[in-house]
């Protein structure tokens, strides 16, 4: 196992999760407009996660989720564990900000406190964002990402799994479910899939390593130097329209995030080819990576409302540095603590799930055989997944992977 590529990934991870926290951070409302630079990081970091989210997946599909039934509860318990503490605590922290400083909670920020029975039943069954639905579980606006992945998740386990024809007819009635808003991103997550395969079966030469390292770095300073993100959404309304992208794709959705992806994918493939000259570095702040990585998904899911919540009991305007350094700080630590409680939540709640959920081998759709990975047919054909999901083992230790995009 390449040490170094799990701890890149493990940076990858909490950076992008800590991009988003602060995109939201540096807003008028909150801190006065500090570090208003990375605004328009956050949607860039989402990014990053369905590629790592896909790249994982396809890892733990191949090495440790080699059934139907392992796979969905190892997805359900992930999740659950701390999507249910989030949805519950936003609620709390929400009933309380909205009374206290109610001018911080606005539709502008897509706040919405109307139809709460809907909104958190489709926040608990990730359909919030399917088709034309946009409903923001209140001020957890980070959770849109959610339901894509989750999809994503679906039509993964639905071709990796079902036998036969069934596979094709059950994605395609996924896809149909989900509807466009959520599959104009998928090609995002596929290319983590692409990415995982592709590691330890290509080789690649370390010149070629650190040109495509550095060459991803490269290319993404120059398209944010040349506001490449806003001009090709303006390429893009001017070739259809902004009602219709409004419409068929996600709000922020913009063509450079397709670009985004494969430079992430650029950057994992070159580091895995140059991370042994990182290795001793990296091993001797191992044991923090891991664990500020496994409080990645606690930070993306819990960031936003407690940052409002805060504000609003903030005795500090918003530009005051003491208010600044408030909210840079106490978010945080709940973070931290928020999250240790949720992961040790996460092995009960997968044993109970292990025993509720049937054995996928006595569901009538999978027919007599048991669901797993090993019956998967040839390649399966690129439209669907681009790539398939050998049966060589690799082991890749991916670390502490608690977070969207991870496993």
């Amino acid at each position: 196992m390449k040490t170094a590529t799990s701890l890149y990934l493990d940076i990858l991870r909490f950076g992008a999760a800590l991009a988003v926290f602060f995109a939201h951070y540096s807003s008028g409302r909150l801190s006065g407009g500090l570090f208003w630079q990375v605004q328009d990081y956050g949607h860039l970091a989402v990014m990053t996660f369905f590629v790592l989210s896909g790249l994982v997946i396809a890892y733990s599909a191949e090495t440790k989720e080699r059934t139907l039934h392992v796979y969905c509860v190892s997805r359900l318990s992930r999740l659950y564990s701390v999507v249910v503490p989030a949805v519950f605590l936003t609620i709390a922290l929400d009933s309380i900000g909205t009374r206290v400083a109610p001018q911080l909670y606005t539709a502008d920020w897509g706040f919405d406190a109307s139809e709460p029975l809907l909104r958190i039943a489709m926040a608990l069954t990730f359909t919030s964002e399917i088709w034309f639905a946009d409903y923001q579980i209140f001020s957890m606006g980070p959770f849109w990402s959610l339901p894509f992945e989750v999809w994503y998740y679906v039509l993964f386990a639905l071709v990796l799994f079902l036998p036969g024809r069934k596979r094709w007819l059950a994605a395609a009635l996924a896809m149909l479910i989900a509807g466009p808003r959520i599959l104009f991103l998928l090609p995002i997550w596929l290319i983590g899939v692409v990415v995982y395969h592709s590691l330890g079966r290509i080789h690649i030469r370390r010149g070629v390593g650190w040109a495509l390292f550095l060459g991803s770095v490269a290319v993404f300073a120059l398209c944010q130097y040349l506001d490449f993100r806003d001009h090709s959404r303006a390429l893009a309304e001017t070739l259809t329209s902004q009602n219709l992208i409004r419409l068929y794709c996600q709000e922020s959705w913009n063509p450079y995030d397709y670009l985004v992806g494969l430079l992430v994918a650029a950057s994992i493939v070159g580091f895995d080819a140059i991370g042994d000259s990182f290795t001793g570095l990296l091993r001797s702040m191992q044991p923090a990576i891991r664990w500020l990585a496994g409080l990645t998904f606690s930070l993306y899911l819990f960031h936003m409302p407690l940052l409002l919540f805060y504000k609003a009991v903030s005795p500090w305007p918003a530009g005051d540095w003491r208010n600044r350094i408030f909210l840079a700080v106490v978010p945080l630590v709940s973070v931290a603590v928020l999250g240790s409680i949720t992961e040790r939540r996460r092995g009960a709640l997968r044993r109970w799930l292990a025993r509720a959920i049937p054995d996928a081998g006595r569901w009538p759709v999978m027919g007599r055989k048991p669901a797993s990975v090993a019956r998967v047919p040839r390649p399966l054909p690129a439209a669907a997944f681009a790539v398939s999901v050998q049966q060589r083992g690799r082991g890749y230790a991916l670390g502490s992977s608690d977070a969207p995009g991870s496993d």
